[in-house]
């Protein structure tokens, strides 16, 4: 991999977010972690990442993520 990119990876479970941290550590990639849609839109406004990796979080709706819209 010529480029490291960066990820976000989203989950409010610290152990999921632990795994997959390591594994794609473990590939090359450049990895963040949040573990609520409020700290990821924090940290995307410092760095924005080339990919975000997420599944359901309560009170931030598919919609609301991808506009960038926390509620």
């Amino acid at each position: 991999m010529n480029k490291q990119y960066r990820l976000l990876v989203i989950d409010d479970e610290q152990d999921i977010l632990s795994l997959l941290e390591t594994l794609l550590k473990k590939e090359g990639y450049d990895v963040e972690t949040a573990t609520s849609g409020e700290e990821a839109l924090a940290k995307m406004e410092v760095n924005i990442p080339d990919l975000v990796i997420t599944r359901f979080i309560s009170g931030w709706h598919e919609w609301d993520a991808a506009h960038g819209e926390y509620t």
